[in-house]
């Protein structure tokens, strides 16, 4: 396990499950609540790698294009969305159990490899056989496009009422061109001023500083596992440094063979070229955490609002993203530094408490919300536990974002000055 995974997995085995403790140790009014609405935010699942450091192609050895979904990643996806449909349809009976689109909303990046992310844990949460059929055998007959269809008799005949074969059900995912996105990949070509700091942070005196610290060691080891010359790299090459990452942790997922010397030692090593990558060129500062994050809490601020105000019928929205987008908003939410590995998911949950106000305990609202990520819960600073009461989560949010994100984003290149780290 990586550092990352590691520490997490500790923490996490001393958090218990929302609903035993606060039902059955703090007998909290939880016991009486159900979930209303949850907004997921997701990263893709296993892909191949973004391109080749390694000079041997065995190393890179891929049944899809680089940077595409592979099988691995569609079976991540659709376990992810299998086990959503036991928490929401039959757990819960959150969700209806056929897809309902007054209840799901899917958006999407414009990538390939989060479009079918989507796609498979979507078949996950709405599996095959739960889609449409036809009304009856005349509709059949008539259910044709105005052109010629070679073998339609046995077609016809093959899929009798089903609309689509097994009664596969299509759902909408929606999405951006890439640049105008300024929710999930703000850093390509939405976002200007972000892409400035970006460019800037990889040089700032806390990058070369963890550089120094930390990576120079990293990068001699890398040099006698891969052959790579690392020995002229600096904190510029924060895109390099996580390429070769990349390969390893691509070809890992893939059940690709390894460089020999690439122990387990060496696998956790080389995480911190990854957490340099998202915690020092992307996300180091608190300005760039705001730009990258300040149209999702706007979306989820808007959401929760609708939904507690009887305005939408949405009960599951999901966004299929990146790790650099899970990433940003983990520091937006101001937690720790955790890789966010394939498949990985941000749920934000709102929750109403039933009864009258006056049997809720001390300050607890009729409704709160919860978040998770990989399915631990996170504590917000503002709540002081994994419960957060919806207004005060809300104002949390509404103090991380910036108040105009489109003039927020207008390049200030002129004008550049480097903010203070979030790191400190």
């Amino acid at each position: 396990l990586s550092y990352y995974q590691t520490e997490f997995t500790k923490k996490s085995k001393m958090v218990p499950k929302i609903t035993i403790a606060l039902c059955l140790i703090l007998l909290s009014s939880n016991c009486n609540s159900k979930l209303i609405q949850s907004i997921e935010v997701c990263r893709h699942g296993a892909r191949a790698a973004l391109g080749s450091q390694f000079d041997d192609p065995a190393l890179m050895k891929y049944d899809v294009a680089f940077g595409e979904l592979t099988a691995s990643g569609m079976r991540q996806h659709l376990l992810l969305g299998s086990e959503l449909r036991a928490r929401f349809t039959e757990d819960e009976q959150f969700l209806d159990p056929n897809y309902n689109a007054t209840e799901i909303y899917v958006r999407s990046t414009d990538v390939n490899r989060t479009l079918q992310s989507a796609e498979s844990q979507l078949l996950g949460l709405f599996p095959l056989t739960t889609g449409l059929s036809l009304p009856n055998p005349a509709v059949a007959k008539i259910a044709v496009p105005p052109m010629e269809v070679d073998g339609l008799t046995e077609i016809q005949e093959r899929m009798g009422l089903d609309a689509l074969p097994a009664k596969y059900q299509p759902i909408p995912i929606n999405t951006l061109p890439t640049d105008q996105d300024y929710m999930l990949t703000p850093w390509s070509g939405a976002c200007d001023r972000l892409n400035e700091l970006i460019d800037e942070s990889k040089n700032s005196p806390q990058a070369k500083a963890f550089f120094d610290k930390y990576l120079v060691p990293v990068l001699t080891k890398v040099q006698k596992v891969t052959g790579i010359d690392t020995s002229k790299f600096t904190s510029d090459d924060a895109v390099t440094m996580f390429h070769i990452f990349d390969d390893f942790s691509c070809g890992i997922q893939n059940g690709n063979p390894l460089p020999a010397g690439a122990d387990e030692e060496f696998l956790n090593d080389i995480y911190l070229m990854a957490e340099f990558y998202f915690y020092y060129y992307y996300w180091q500062w608190d300005e760039t955490v705001r730009l990258g994050t300040t149209e999702l809490w706007n979306t989820v601020i808007a959401n929760f609002k609708a939904k507690t105000e009887g305005a939408s019928s949405n009960k599951f929205t999901l966004f299929s993203a990146h790790d650099t987008t899970i990433a940003a908003i983990l520091m937006g939410l101001k937690q720790e530094k955790y890789y966010p590995k394939f498949a990985s998911n941000i749920f934000f949950n709102l929750h109403e408490r039933e009864g009258n106000a006056d049997t809720f305990l001390g300050n607890e609202s009729r409704y709160y919300v919860t978040v998770t990520f990989n399915d631990q819960p996170l504590t917000l600073e503002t709540c002081g536990g994994v419960e957060c009461d919806m207004d005060t989560f809300m104002k949390f949010l509404e103090s991380r974002t910036v108040p105009d994100l489109k003039e927020a984003c207008e390049s200030k290149k002129n004008a550049l000055s480097l903010p203070t780290s979030s790191q400190e």
